[in-house]
């Protein structure tokens, strides 16, 4: 991979508490994110986690954003846990998918969900 590529791997992605909206802050991109980002969390300790995608193959198998940030950092995490939310046309797409990458045991589209068993 090139420069950038080594650089998004060195990046890890925490989840952070969220008690109320005034001790979020703006970040260089425009999205809202906690001003005190010392209070991390575990993702073993969270109920559930809600998972953007991009597409979802026939195996349950995410279609990220290229940065394998949700794989690296939830790759110890019950995938019971995981939620993604796409629309119809996201779901049972044709693409090659790695062992670590995270699969996707419920998603919600605007008219329904699939929970795998």
């Amino acid at each position: 991979g090139d420069h950038r590529d080594q650089h998004l791997s060195l990046r890890r992605q925490r989840q952070m508490c969220i008690r109320d909206s005034d001790s979020l802050e703006l970040n260089d991109y425009g999205i809202l994110e906690p001003e005190d980002k010392r209070k991390s969390i575990k993702p073993e300790f969270l109920d559930f986690i809600i998972i953007p995608v991009r597409g979802i193959n026939k195996a349950n198998k995410r279609l990220g954003f290229g940065g394998g940030f949700y794989d690296k950092s939830l790759a110890k995490v019950n995938k019971l846990k995981f939620v993604g939310i796409c629309y119809e046309f996201q779901k049972n797409l044709s693409f090659r998918s790695y062992d670590h990458d995270i699969e996707i045991s419920t998603i919600i589209f605007p008219t329904g969900y699939f929970r795998k068993a």
